[in-house]
Parts: structure tokens; C-alpha cells; sequence
């Protein structure tokens, strides 16, 4: 079945008359309007509530033939004789049962891309919102409308225009200034079914790809190419640029939204402009693209010393009242666009994308905003199995977690670069500009956030201070230099480290040893929630946990690191024959080999 049957006919022209020049040059330079397959204008129930030309006569004007409430911004995706301009392709079988092994039907961006090329581009969620979150009303003519701003790159064309017909489908066109898709240099195009054509952006500029062609087909969607990768930092940044709405609202490109998901986060905007707010993400399961409440990320998120995001689910909402939260996903969140700019914007010092997120958390808090979460707004997204997607050099993802640890973290600073763990070279880069902007809105010290702003999280070890940690680096015996101590990326409870050459690169060869009166542990540096307990066996880090406490004593050029307990010291079971598995022998030395020296803070 073909993806796409572009219509021959000539393209019907939204008629106006008695509007004059203003109003019909904003309708086209908003909206498109000479560029869409459908004429705009045939809802007069709904755009003659409002007066001519004004933001929410033209939100409402600008939406095709057919409306309804489940379709609120008309019929999409079909020709002027109402036949689809999008095929599904026959039902493939489950994905245990793919013929290439599950791997193989993972492998295009991380879901089952068979799947989703089956199912219809206009899907209902269903509506699981608890009763006291059905029950809210909004006045959608008092709300702030936005611009919905989505990034991509490489995105499947399935997932990328579901997720634009889903916010389409579920969202008053009152609300709805644009849609605005920017395409962060994909390296693809979806030319033909089933396979990749490559794209030479130096002879291409006026081809028509299938996705230029098909946003023809939709009210308020504008596509910008970027002209060389940039990252989904600096991506988003072009599209804000681009943005005329009064909010600017962010979504990654595979999501799919629950009704009433927007109106409460204009209507906290509204009421407190100065509050950056974002809704529950649940999850889309990827192998069969059905919803899941029961899995994602909630409310209430906290942070961990490397600089990622640390989540929990949210239970049954009994109060529809926005909840501080100290951190965000970060993929989908809504902010008035002046105040967005206000507090700079995304720092255009990050590279690629990784860790921007958390930055945004403690500069909206730091300098006099608010992070909230808005439990009844409610959306979906497909949560990748096996990669896929963004990707970012490893380097430029501890950069931004440095870059971030070193504006907000103060004191904290060397702490969380120990957490970090970054390898030999890698540095936070220039902070001029963000320094400047920290002094200019006079942000709080990172104290007053650990003591001041809720947030939710499993972290052991926030209230730790830099002087806990006293060893830093990887773990090799004195006779086998070149083999490390490694996670191995094991993540099972259970499972026991193993070793591998050294890399140098910190990471999964990167642990700590924390001492205090309460701590004498030994943790994963890239995994903190995991202790070593005896036979370096994993354990959730427990400071009552007598079987994770370890003590570590300087002898000559050596490291002893004793397990308390039984009196066995860590090592190789035989360092001739490594790799081997790691064990705990009497009396063998290892070497702590300090690899990164703490910095001292910002004066």
C-alpha cells in the first residue's frame, strides 16, 4: 500500500472577502494559508465568536472542514474529495515473532516502527484522568495561546505526524497559535517505504519530501530545516525564535496527548507567569504502541550529583493544584515566551543535548521562578528500547553536565564533578554569558535550593558534602595495571562487577568511596543508586546495610579496600588470567589510581 496519493486536482484556495489587507496577510504569514491543501474558514460556528482579527479569531479560523471534539481543528491528512493522503500498511505480526528477532524489529528509532506504520495517524487516547481532573473547566477564550514547538531528528514519519494530529485532534484551536516542526538536519528522509533515502541537503533545497508535501494537508504546521546539526539544545532555540504565541510549549516527536492536556498549563501561566510547568508523561509501550499509566515519569523529580533527572510516578490525583517539583523531564514543558528569554533562554552553551534539563530546574528556581507539574495534564510517549533517536557524543554529554554542575552547584561543585566522573580534557566550556545572567537576575546560592525547594527523589547521597568522598577513579590491581574495576552495565540487583581493560574515559570505570558517620561504601560512580556489598555484588545503597560497608586504608603506594565484616579485601580472583571475575581474596592490593583532581569552586 502506498504512504502517500497526492491529489492532481488544483488546490482549493480559501475564499475571503470583507477582511481586509492586515487580516489576510496575517492569516498567510501565521498560518499558510495560500500553502494548504484545505481552505481555512469553514467553522464559522466557531471563529465568529470571536472579532475579526483578532489572535483567537484567527486560532479558530485557521482550521479545516468538519470539526468535531474529536477532531477539533477538522478532518486531517485528506484531500479536497476526502480520501486519506495517508495508507497504514498491513498489521505486522508481534514483535517476538519478528522474523528479523526482536532486535532487528527495534532497530529504527528504537520502537517497533512496523507497529506504528500500521496504525492510523488519528488515535484517541483514552481518557483515564481521575474525576477531579475531568471535572476542571477552563474558559479557552481567557487562556494564553501557544506556539508547540517539536523537534526531530531522524524521526520516523508515523510517530512524528501521529504526535502532531494527536495535539491537533485534543486541543481547542483557540490555543493553538502554530505548530512549528524543526528538523534538526535529519540525514534521512522517508522518500519510500521501508528503507532510508539519504539526503544531499546541497542539491535538495526545492524537493518536495513526503513530509513537506504531507504538512500541506494540516492547519498550523510549518516545518523549519536547520542547516547543519545543531542538537536538540540549539533546535528547540530556533524554534523558539520562530515562535509568535503567547506560551511556548515543548514536545518531543513521539507522543501522543490526553484531552484537556494544555489547558491547565496556560491557565497556571496565566495565573503565575513566572512559573515554567509541564504535564505527566506516561507511557506508549513500544513494541505495541499501547498506553500504559501505570509507567513513566510523574510530578515530583529530584535530581542526582551526576546531573540527571531522578523520577517516580505520580498516584491517584485527589487535588488538581500544580506541584513544585525540583526538576523536569525535559522534553515537554510549557513557559511563557517572554519569560522564557527572561531567564536566557536554554544555555546556548550546550552541546548536542544531555543534562539541559536539570539546568533549566535550578535556574527557573534559583532566579526567582517556580518548576511546577500540573498532574491533570496528561501526556503519552514512546520510551525507546535500544537506543535510537537524538544521539550525542559521549564527551559533549558529561561537558553539559559539568557546564551545569559548575553555574549551579557552588560549593557542590566538586562534589558533583567527582559524581560526574568526566575523563582527562573534557571542561564545562566558556560561562561568561551565563554568569553574567546569573549576577544580572541575581539568582540565590544553590544552598537555598537544597534547603528551599521541594523535590522528590531515591538519591542516598544528597546530603552529602564534598569532604565525604575520599577516593575518586578506577579500581586496578598493582600487577595488572591495565585491567579496571567495571559496572560491565550490569543493572540487576545481584549481579556482580566485572573487569575490562582500562578506558580512561571515567564512566562505568569510575567509582567512589564515601565516608562519614554514616557512610563507608563504595559506589558506582554512573549508577550511584549501587553499592558494592561482599563478592562485589550489587545492592540498592543502604547505609544500615552492614554488608556494603568497606574501608579503605593507604598502604605505601597501594590502596587496601577491605570489606568490614568478613575481613576480606577486594580483588581479582587471578590477575594472570584476567579478564576474570572480581571476588574478594585476603590481603590482596588494589591501587585507587586518582585519575581527576576536584576543582575549586567559583569565586
Amino acid at each position: 500500500m502506498p504512504l502517500v496519493v497526492f491529489e492532481q486536482a488544483p488546490t482549493p484556495r480559501t475564499v475571503l472577502t470583507g477582511f481586509n489587507d492586515s487580516v489576510i496577510a496575517d492569516l498567510q504569514y501565521y498560518y499558510n494559508k495560500d500553502d494548504k491543501k484545505l481552505p481555512y474558514g469553514t467553522n464559522p460556528k466557531l471563529h465568529s465568536k470571536y472579532p475579526v482579527g483578532s489572535r483567537l479569531w484567527e486560532n479558530t479560523f485557521a482550521t479545516f472542514p468538519k470539526a468535531n471534539s474529536e477532531r477539533m481543528h477538522g478532518r486531517l491528512g485528506v484531500t479536497h474529495y476526502g480520501s486519506p493522503v495517508y495508507t497504514p500498511k498491513d498489521m505486522p505480526p508481534v514483535l517476538r515473532s519478528y522474523p528479523g528477532g526482536f532486535e532487528a524489529g527495534l532497530k529504527l528509532g528504537g520502537f517497533y516502527h512496523n507497529m506504528s506504520e500500521a496504525l492510523p495517524l488519528d488515535r484517541v487516547v483514552p481518557d483515564y484522568r481521575e474525576p477531579v481532573c475531568q471535572a476542571q473547566t477552563f474558559d479557552v477564550a481567557d487562556l494564553p495561546d501557544a506556539s508547540i514547538v517539536i523537534t526531530y531528528f531522524n524521526e520516523p514519519f508515523s510517530t512524528l505526524m501521529r504526535t502532531v494530529h494527536s495535539v491537533l485532534n485534543s486541543t481547542p484551536p483557540e490555543l493553538v497559535r502554530e505548530i512549528i516542526l524543526v528538523d534538526d538536519h535529519s540525514d534521512y528522509i522517508w522518500g519510500q517505504r521501508d528503507k532510508f533515502a539519504v539526503v544531499d541537503y546541497t542539491t535538495t533545497q526545492a524537493y518536495q519530501t513526503i513530509l513537506e508535501e504531507y504538512i500541506r494537508y494540516l492547519p498550523k504546521v510549518k516545518l523549519l530545516r536547520l542547516s547543519e546539526r545543531k542538537g536538540l539544545v540549539h533546535a528547540r532555540l530556533a524554534g523558539a525564535r520562530a515562535a509568535s504565541g503567547k506560551v511556548l510549549v515543548v514536545l518531543d516527536s513521539h507522543v501522543e496527548v490526553n484531552k484537556g492536556w494544555l489547558e491547565p498549563q496556560l491557565a497556571r501561566i496565566k495565573e503565575s507567569p513566572n512559573s515554567v510547568v509541564f504535564p505527566q508523561i506516561l507511557s506508549i509501550n513500544p513494541e505495541d504502541f499501547t498506553y500504559d499509566t501505570h509507567s513513566g515519569i510523574g510530578c515530583s523529580l529530584g535530581f542526582k550529583w551526576n546531573m540527571v533527572e531522578q523520577s517516580s510516578l505520580t498516584s491517584t490525583v485527589t487535588d488538581p493544584a500544580p506541584i513544585p517539583s525540583g526538576s523536569m523531564a525535559g522534553g515537554l514543558f510549557a513557559v511563557d515566551l517572554e519569560y522564557f528569554w527572561h531567564i536566557g533562554g536554554y544555555d546556548d552553551g550546550f552541546r548536542m543535548w544531555g543534562s539541559e534539563n536539570v539546568e533549566m530546574g535550578f535556574r527557573t528556581w534559583m532566579c526567582g521562578g517556580r518548576l511546577e507539574c500540573l498532574p491533570c495534564s496528561k501526556t503519552y510517549h514512546i520510551y525507546r528500547k535500544k537506543g535510537g533517536g537524538y544521539s550525542s557524543p559521549a564527551e559533549d554529554i558529561v561537558r553539559n553536565k559539568l557546564r551545569t554542575a559548575r553555574l549551579w552547584c557552588d560549593d557542590y561543585y566538586s562534589l558533583a564533578r567527582t559524581f560526574i566522573a568526566p575523563k582527562a580534557g573534557v571542561e564545562p566550556g566558556n560561562l561568561d554569558r551565563m554568569l553574567e545572567l546569573k549576577q544580572r537576575l541575581q539568582c540565590k546560592p544553590f544552598q537555598w535550593y537544597l534547603d528551599n525547594v521541594p523535590f522528590s527523589t531515591n538519591s542516598k547521597f544528597l546530603k552529602l558534602r564534598p569532604e565525604d568522598v575520599k577516593k575518586l577513579g578506577e579500581i586496578k590491581p598493582v600487577r595488572a595495571p591495565t585491567w579496571c574495576v567495571d559496572t560491565m552495565q550490569r543493572t540487576e540487583i545481584g549481579q556482580s562487577a566485572g573487569i575490562f581493560p582500562c578506558h580512561g574515559d571515567g564512566g562505568t570505570q569510575a567509582w567512589l568511596y564515601i565516608r562519614n558517620d554514616e557512610w563507608s561504601h563504595v559506589v558506582a560512580s554512573s549508577n550511584e543508586k549501587f553499592c558494592l556489598g561482599r563478592h562485589a555484588a550489587y545492592k540498592f545503597c543502604d547505609s544500615k546495610d552492614e554488608d556494603q560497608r568497606w574501608l579503605a586504608t593507604q598502604e605505601s603506594a597501594a590502596t587496601r579496600i577491605q570489606h568490614v565484616s568478613t575481613g576480606q579485601c577486594l580483588a581479582f580472583k587471578n590477575v594472570s588470567s584476567a579478564p576474570a571475575l572480581l571476588r574478594v581474596l585476603m590481603r590482596a592490593l588494589f591501587e585507587s589510581y586518582p585519575i581527576f583532581l576536584l576543582v575549586e569552586t567559583i569565586d
